[in-house]
């Protein structure tokens, strides 16, 4: 009786593996019409069975209506569902500033963690007005009021969001700079930084080849020796 009901609602392909899936979720003949009414369209099995596991509801899908996003498909709505974007969190961002996101960009601040509160506290940071690709590249590189603070702390106070980025991308923290000052390299600009921490010099490094009878090299010297094998050479020699 199951399977005749669900055929005769236009899916005469049915397999059995659809009809046991379609069982265990519970869609019946009453949620296949309701799908239907919430896509203004014929869902799939395939699509029945997302909107039904993801725990789609009417309420969702007109409170979404509502904040301005009419006519999305089933995979839209699937995809802000799951990542738990929703009508508040639409309003959020709108009092943060952006009231104009798309559905992929809703997708992609909620699924990294930007929110109003984290909005608000970047914003704070004195970069200006930041924008949408700018929270999530901060977000993404882990970068905090505590890490801006701490550059500025040690004299890097004039630094751009770009600048910031940059150094944290390649590890560049206050610990590091710190220990290369204590080394002897105290007036590191920040690109030097940069290139030090990318090709992997550190202060351990430093103290290294000056225990292998390398002493006073200058930054390019540092670099030009981390290319692969010298420095290990240059140690094994010294033993």
């Amino acid at each position: 009786e199951y399977i005749e009901a669900i055929r005769r609602l236009g899916y005469s392909e049915l397999t059995a593996k659809q009809a046991v899936e379609l069982r265990s979720l519970g869609i019946d003949e009453e949620f296949v019409k309701q799908a239907r009414g919430w896509t203004n369209g014929n869902p799939s099995i395939e699509e029945l069975v997302e909107l039904k596991s993801i725990g789609m509801s009417a309420e969702f899908i007109n409170g979404m209506k509502q904040a301005g996003y009419n006519n999305l498909t089933i995979e839209k709505l699937v995809e802000l569902k799951a990542v738990g974007v929703n009508p508040e969190f639409v309003e959020s961002m709108r009092r943060a500033g952006f009231d104009k996101l798309t559905p992929d960009e809703l997708t992609e601040l909620k699924s990294m963690g930007v929110n109003e509160a984290f909005v608000k506290e970047a914003q704070g940071w004195g970069f200006g007005k930041l924008s949408k690709d700018d929270l999530i590249e901060i977000k993404a590189m882990g970068i905090s009021p505590e890490y801006a603070r701490s550059m500025k702390a040690l004299g890097f106070d004039n630094l751009s969001l770009k600048q910031l980025i940059e150094v944290k991308a390649v590890g560049v923290n206050a610990e590091f700079i710190k220990e290369m000052r204590e080394v002897g390299f105290d007036k590191l600009t920040l690109q030097q930084l940069v290139e030090l921490k990318a090709v992997g010099v550190t202060p351990d490094y430093v103290r290294k080849m000056g225990a292998a009878g390398l002493k006073n090299v200058s930054v390019n010297e540092l670099i030009e020796l981390k290319a692969p094998g010298v420095d290990k050479i240059l140690i094994r020699e010294k033993r």
